[in-house]
């Protein structure tokens, strides 16, 4: 479930500029050709100095000019809420599906929502008798 949650955040969650709007951290971002930029969720940031745009695989990436601190949506959204993406990723993976307006993901992932149905467990190998050799 967590693999495909993390998917379909990353889908969905690609445009610069709402995901700055809904995290709200656009105030004083300055417009480039492919995304903002922001003052850094990480450092206390004087001027906008964190580019957030669209990578090459058409996810979010943000990097700071200022602190070197680089991260994708998760990492952004763990910043901006004082998480831990280690520590706290089901939180962050939360969070990020609300921000994305992926409610029913949200209810899956809070543990309220119908979820996938179990796998069935293999069963377990034959053995094999040992063979006598003559």
């Amino acid at each position: 479930m967590r693999r495909e949650a993390v998917d379909e955040i990353s889908r969905t969650m690609t445009d610069p500029v709402r995901v700055c709007r809904a995290l709200c951290i656009d105030a004083g971002a300055k417009r480039q050709a492919s995304g903002l930029i922001i003052r850094c969720p990480v450092h206390d940031d004087a001027q906008p100095s964190c580019s957030v745009t669209r990578g090459p695989d058409g996810t979010l990436r943000a990097k700071c000019f200022g602190c070197g601190w680089a991260g994708n949506v998760f990492q952004l959204v763990a910043a901006v809420y004082s998480l831990d993406t280690t520590r706290d990723f089901p939180e962050v993976l939360l969070v990020a599906a609300k921000l994305g307006g992926l409610h029913q993901l949200a209810e899956e992932l809070r543990g309220g929502g119908t979820r996938a149905p179990e796998r069935p467990v293999p069963p377990e190998p034959t053995r094999e008798e040992p063979r006598e050799y003559p």
